[in-house]
């Protein structure tokens, strides 16, 4: 129970990590950008600051990052390598990352824009950063399934008011939270058709981007109904805390009915990491995230657009 309490400790530390991140991108590529002037060039380039605002070009550079974040990824599992096994890995976690992105702030976006507030995709390429070293301190550590850190893609809405923003995550929230009821669904069918035909690679596909889809979309909502400074539960809890409890409650009981009862996503990692390596990265997982988010909270410059400081 203490080695689980630690794990789960571990992936909130994530979250918040990452949710900070996404927050605060920008500000964070601009500091950046001064400090190492090429890699900033890069990082303006994938963020698409040369861009005249066409969709075609975004989703590219999109789909570029995300096929990046999930070759560094991949690098989490001990078959990695030149082989059929990684290629499927890397091409379900494309997918599957990709649909959780587009959906959970492609909606923030919609809402918004139909809302009347200025609202477009942000790309956080330094997320490729973070999560190449979130992959190596794994290694380094021992620690199976492994650290996720790192973000891709936020939405960013030009508007303070706290009633929008607070529909706006709801909706996002919900419409992740029928995405990942939708693949539990598919889940046996999927895994009878890899089961069927072992001896194709690409069978295995369609069942681990169904269950990247629930497992990534629950834990997802899990944890980001925190409501803390930088979560997105932050915004539901100060809109109607109604809506939130209902979110909440309804989020963990799929979590610990089905994640923890009824799988061993969790059970195997206490099982394979020794316990000591599990505290040492629950304790360095949660420093992380605490300076981290102390230091954008407190120490990052911040800026205003026009619009959201005039609403």
């Amino acid at each position: 129970m203490l080695s689980l309490l630690a794990l789960m400790l571990i992936l909130l530390a994530c979250t918040v990590f990452n949710s900070t991140l996404e927050e605060n991108g920008s500000q964070l590529a601009a500091v950046l950008g001064r400090l190492v002037a090429p890699f900033g060039l890069s990082l303006a380039w994938l963020r698409g600051d040369d861009n005249d605002g066409e969709r075609p070009i975004s989703l590219w550079r999109l789909g570029l990052i995300l096929l990046a974040v999930a070759a560094v990824y991949s690098g989490l599992d001990p078959e990695f390598g030149w082989n059929a096994a990684t290629a499927a890995l890397v091409i379900s976690l494309t997918v599957g990352v990709g649909l959780l992105t587009l959906i959970y702030e492609g909606a923030q976006v919609l809402f918004g824009a139909r809302a009347g507030a200025r609202s477009s995709l942000q790309l956080h390429p330094l997320g490729i950063v973070i999560a190449a070293l979130s992959v190596i301190i794994t290694r380094l550590t021992d620690v199976h399934p492994g650290i996720v850190l790192g973000v891709i893609a936020g939405a960013a809405v030009g508007s303070h008011d706290a009633r929008l923003q607070g529909r706006i995550v709801t909706a996002a929230m919900l419409g992740i939270l029928g995405l990942s009821l939708g693949s539990l669904l598919v889940v046996g069918p999927l895994q009878s058709l890899s089961n069927g035909h072992p001896a194709n690679w690409w069978a295995v596909i369609p069942e681990t981007v169904a269950v990247t889809l629930f497992v990534g979309g629950i834990e997802g909502l899990l944890f980001s109904l925190l409501p803390l400074k930088f979560m997105e539960g932050r915004r539901l809890w100060d809109w109607n805390r109604a809506v939130w409890l209902a979110l909440a409650v309804a989020v963990s009981f799929l979590f610990v009915h089905v994640v923890l009862n009824r799988t061993d996503a969790y059970t195997s990692v206490v099982e394979e990491t020794g316990v000591r390596a599990l505290f040492a990265v629950c304790v360095g997982s949660i420093a992380l995230a605490s300076v981290f988010w102390l230091a954008c909270r407190h120490w990052i410059p911040r800026t205003q657009e026009p619009e959201a400081a005039t609403a």
